[in-house]
């Protein structure tokens, strides 16, 4: 029995089964080429669930998302497709493809890279980002162009080693799943592992905090002129919490900018209580 019920509090009862698949891996490999057309096969993993239909996108070999691609054919293999797009839309490209099986179920991302195209991972800067929400931290690594190797995720302490898998969502963005704030727990820094014929190494400084219900913890920006020290009623949940200065902050019309600009982190997350800030300015007034 399934109760379906809208806004007003009208409630239907339906009877059914509810049905949930989650997103399937899939694997493409490239079949050949002519002078106007590349094929590819597309199959899943381990499902035999057949696959329907694929969309493809192509994205520049800096990341940036470039257009939908047209595809010119499409015939089933056994649970797979061989697919064929024009080769235009694949020169110096790198290209994403997402598929649905005959069930509706869409699958992760697969990505194809025209390696003659791509960065060098020795030598590539690569960007992090954390978003914390209610399911957790959110850690995002993007290199600044497309690379041919494999990117995972490593949380370091004095006596803790945690390597965490990443899935790749765009050619060049890297995305965990949501990780448990108390994770961090004496975590000082996070390294991005690029698994190339070289294995590299990227630290990253971990500057922030855990803080618990029932405790107070205070929290300090990196140029240490601003703190926010938290209440025992301040948060409902674990939260990492941090302090990032604004380099680019909204204009003062009225009066005078006497400090640096803050941001608290994470905005992403609602307080329970209050909880006290502090500024320290850099010269007497």
């Amino acid at each position: 029995k399934i109760l379906v019920m809208d806004t007003q509090g009208n409630t239907r009862v339906l009877n059914g089964t509810v049905f949930v698949m989650e997103p399937f891996d899939i694997t493409i490999e490239q079949l050949g080429e002519t002078e106007k057309l590349i094929s590819f096969l597309v199959q899943p993993k381990s499902i035999t669930i057949p696959i329907q239909t694929i969309n493809g996108f192509s994205f520049t070999p800096y990341g940036y998302a470039d257009e939908e691609l047209e595809i010119v054919s499409s015939e089933r293999v056994e649970s797979g497709r061989v697919i064929t797009v024009l080769k235009k839309q694949v020169s110096k490209k790198a290209l994403q493809f997402i598929a649905q099986n005959n069930l509706g179920t869409r699958s992760k991302p697969i990505h194809w890279i025209d390696r003659r195209f791509t960065g060098d991972h020795l030598s590539m800067n690569v960007n992090m980002d954390i978003s914390h929400t209610e399911a957790g931290l959110y850690i995002q690594f993007q290199p600044e162009q497309v690379l041919d190797v494999e990117l995972s995720l490593r949380l370091k302490g004095k006596y803790k080693y945690t390597t965490i898998p990443l899935n790749q969502i765009q050619p060049s963005v890297y995305l965990s799943q949501p990780i448990s704030p108390m994770q961090f727990q004496n975590i000082n820094q996070i390294e991005s592992i690029l698994n190339g014929s070289i294995e590299r190494q990227i630290q990253f400084n971990f500057p922030y905090t855990v803080a618990e219900p029932g405790s107070s913890i205070t929290v300090i920006s990196k140029d240490t002129y601003c703190s926010m020290r938290t209440k025992k009623t301040s948060i409902a949940s674990p939260t990492v919490m941090w302090i990032e200065a604004v380099h680019k902050h909204a204009p003062v019309d009225h009066g005078n900018l006497i400090s640096r600009v803050y941001q608290l982190q994470p905005f992403e997350r609602p307080l329970l209580h209050s909880m006290n800030i502090a500024i320290r300015y850099p010269a007497k007034l």
